[in-house]
């Protein structure tokens, strides 16, 4: 299984194609810090091992159609594209994708 790395943290994707990048997010690892803010996120984990992610006008930021928060583990699916972030958001809205927690 091929991972990302930046420093100390590890992130195993587990699917990559040209629209969509599934990674199991570690715990303590937040998905975004502040608006158009990078430093210790997902993103910035991403991006640095050389992965594009879709920045669009619509995205807040690079990638993120949703989100998992900082102290929860779990699959996170980033944009590539624009088609990846529109018709990822849109399966979100419609419920033919959803978000489901185990604890």
């Amino acid at each position: 299984m091929r991972e990302l790395r930046l420093g100390t943290i590890v992130v195993p994707i587990l699917y990559e194609d040209a629209d969509l990048l599934l990674v199991d997010k570690p715990a303590g690892l937040p998905v975004f810090v502040a608006k158009r803010r990078l430093e210790g996120t997902l993103s910035e984990v991403v991006l640095a091992n050389g992965i594009g992610l879709y920045d669009g006008m619509d995205a807040e930021l690079p990638g993120v159609v949703h989100r998992l928060d900082q102290d929860t583990s779990g699959v996170m699916a980033l944009a590539r594209s624009q088609t990846g972030w529109v018709e990822f958001r849109r399966q979100l809205v419609t419920r033919q994708a959803k978000k489901e927690y185990v604890a």
